[in-house]
């Protein structure tokens, strides 16, 4: 699986379209950037790229944010870690400021040069949802910036509330801005025209874009690479240095794509008071004088139960180990379908991962709406078959499957083709079709024949892939077994390091890790550990990321990532193998003894409830198809497992039910 660089292809596209800057336009470490950018400015920062070597400001050294959106809705946004919102991804950005009468200083790190002594910065998800929270605290000012998505007549709209807390022995004059930035956490993103409208929209390159309820104090406009409306109100530099010049202007333009505004309020606080403002991102200019009667309190507590909701409409898992990051990926999956920012290449293990989280539902959407030319598409389509046992999904996706399955004949023997052939052997079968059955087990048996007699000379990825999620090849074949050996040489501890991104691949190591479970070794936990060690604040992975930095190619909140992460923690817990269900294979003390609870997570077999508590796991089932349970625990350690009615105690490593 190839990394995506879309920051780059982005870019190069501007570029060739005339939209970008020029190819010589530098890294100015003294205007604001989001918080990536802005590291990697910095030549004491372990992420320093010399500015000369790239052909306009572009992020590759800390590529992580995270995606805020509605299930089943377009559009999303992303959060940078420093609190930027990029309400259309590749688009601009809104960043929040703060400062007194005099200065005025970032959330994020502050631009300029030296150490940023005063930065105290945090970020969380709320109710581990789509909404991300940013707490930062410079001067005695403590600033909570919470994004958040609402529905308001119809539309998406994403809403930025800003709240500042005076924390000063005294009173003070403090100041809040919200500003309209060129740039976003893949880099630069220009902007050539920007005006302020009386009706309280912020026009970008003739669009409406952003939306006022209350008019600020200040209104600042500024273009060109020496101007930034930073300096109109006194943004502070690293080394104390205070930017400032003065303008006066409602709509400015900039060939180069530099143009910057900020709308800015005042108010005098006192000693543990407070001042809240609240903007709104949208494209729909109808939707403001709804917006300007709204309470956005109650648009974020109608979005917080609205959420809830949601998620009440899947299967409620609660880990022994890693709840947090597991519901961190579910959130990511579920906001980012509907959306277009599922790229294909991810869908099906997106589709996957939300089927064994019991959002079947919105699976089987993204299943009918998939295009099934890709062999992983039509593996996914009949892995979500076996889940759920929507036989009339099935039945309207066969006529594509059988049209995908033709096509991929003729490409010749590849993995894709063979798990493609398998899979939909399966479905003729499921489908009642016998004679095709027969010559597609036939076509699958001589395709696979082919390509295990060279599975030696394959790469290490092709022959991960063959094993997992493919199942084509046996986790504990010779092969398999020195593929793992060489990428474990090359392995940052538990991560598999992939020299082409220069980081550890997240989904890579998680392949791993189900290899490991196949072939009942252990090394799956380990593994889980050390993705969650190193995930953002928020809980979200990039595609690949470096060990002591952050993300360096690919997507920050990786969906693929995200479905892996999903896939792994939920067979720590409950897997399928042939006729048997495995209940916590792989893990370790954590897992095999601690407390779990699982209600209406779907399997192959039927939907399950489980429960783990004190040495006792407990089965209330609705089956499909009666499997063999094997409970996986520590040697020597008394255990009780009960199925319905059927009671079996015992001592570990294993308790069966037959």
């Amino acid at each position: 699986m190839a990394l995506r660089l879309r920051g780059w292809s982005n870019l190069v596209g501007r570029l060739r379209r005339g939209e970008g800057p020029p190819p010589t336009s530098p890294l100015d470490r003294d205007r604001p950037w989001p918080w990536g950018l802005t590291r990697q400015a910095d030549p004491s920062d372990p992420g320093f790229v010399p500015g000369g070597l790239l052909p306009a400001p572009i992020n590759l050294s800390y590529r992580n944010w995270t995606l805020v959106g509605l299930p089943d809705r377009a559009p999303i946004a992303q959060v940078d870690p420093g609190g930027w919102v990029t309400p259309v991804p590749g688009g601009p950005s809104i960043a929040v400021w703060v400062g007194d009468a005099r200065r005025m200083w970032t959330l994020g790190p502050l631009p300029g040069w030296g150490v940023d002594e005063d930065l105290r910065l945090r970020q969380h998800r709320v109710e581990a949802g789509p909404f991300v929270r940013t707490v930062s605290e410079r001067q005695e000012l403590r600033v909570t910036v919470d994004v958040f998505p609402a529905l308001v007549q119809g539309d998406v709209v994403f809403g930025i509330t800003a709240r500042v807390v005076q924390r000063a022995p005294a009173a003070r004059p403090v100041r809040l801005a919200f500003s309209i930035r060129p740039a976003n956490p893949e880099g630069h993103a220009p902007i050539r025209a920007l005006s302020r409208r009386d009706d309280g929209w912020w026009e970008i390159d003739g669009a409406a874009r952003v939306f006022v309820p209350r008019p600020g104090h200040e209104l600042r406009l500024a273009a060109g690479p020496v101007r930034d409306v930073y300096s109109m109100v006194g943004g502070r530099l690293r080394e104390g240095a205070v930017r400032r010049s003065s303008d006066a202007r409602t709509s400015v333009t900039c060939a180069r794509g530099l143009a910057t505004g900020a709308e800015v309020y005042r108010v005098n606080l006192g000693p543990g008071e407070s001042m809240k403002r609240t903007i709104w991102c949208g494209s729909h200019p109808a939707v403001g004088p709804v917006l300007r009667r709204a309470s956005a309190s109650r648009l974020f507590t109608g979005a917080l139960s609205d959420w809830k909701g949601t998620l009440r409409t899947g299967a409620r898992i609660e880990p022994p180990a890693h709840a947090r990051l597991l519901e961190s990926s579910r959130s990511s999956l579920l906001a980012a379908v509907g959306s277009d920012v599922i790229p294909a290449e991810d869908l099906p293990v997106v589709i996957a991962a939300l089927g064994r989280l019991g959002h079947l539902r919105r699976a089987a959407r993204l299943v009918a709406g998939g295009d099934l030319h890709d062999g992983g598409l039509i593996l996914a389509t009949v892995d979500h078959i076996g889940l759920g046992g929507d036989l009339a999904l099935l039945r309207e996706r066969w006529p594509a499957i059988r049209r995908a399955v033709r096509a991929l004949e003729k490409a010749g023997p590849t993995l894709s083709a063979a798990a493609a052939l398998r899979a939909a052997t399966v479905a003729a079968r499921w489908l009642g079709e016998p004679n095709e059955e027969r010559r597609l087990a036939l076509l699958a048996g001589r395709v696979l024949e082919e390509l295990r007699s060279d599975l030696e000379g394959r790469s290490d990825v092709d022959v991960l892939a063959a094993v997992w999620p493919s199942g084509l090849v046996a986790a504990t074949e010779a092969p398999v077994d020195a593929s793992v050996r060489r990428l474990e040489r090359r392995s940052h501890r538990a991560g598999v390091f992939d020299d082409l991104a220069g980081g550890v691949h997240v989904a890579r190591t998680c392949w791993l890790g189900q290899i490991a479970l196949a072939a009942g070794r252990s090394g799956a936990a380990g593994r889980l550990d050390y993705l969650a060690e190193h995930a953002s604040d928020t809980g979200a992975w990039p595609a690949a990321f470096h060990p002591e930095r952050g993300g360096v190619a690919g997507s920050g909140d990786c969906l693929g990532a995200a479905a892996e992460i999903v896939l792994l923690c939920r067979n720590l817990l409950v897997q399928e193998e042939g006729n048997t269900l495995h209940l916590f294979r792989g893990g370790d003390r954590r897992w095999f003894d601690g407390e779990t609870t699982c209600e209406g997570l779907p399997t192959r077999f039927g939907t399950i409830d489980l429960r783990a508590r004190q040495g006792c796991v407990k089965l209330d089932c609705r089956w499909r198809r009666r499997p063999r349970i094997v409970w996986h625990k520590a040697p020597d350690v008394e255990g009780r497992l009960v199925v319905g009615d059927l009671e079996v105690e015992g001592l570990g490593p294993e308790l069966s039910t037959g």
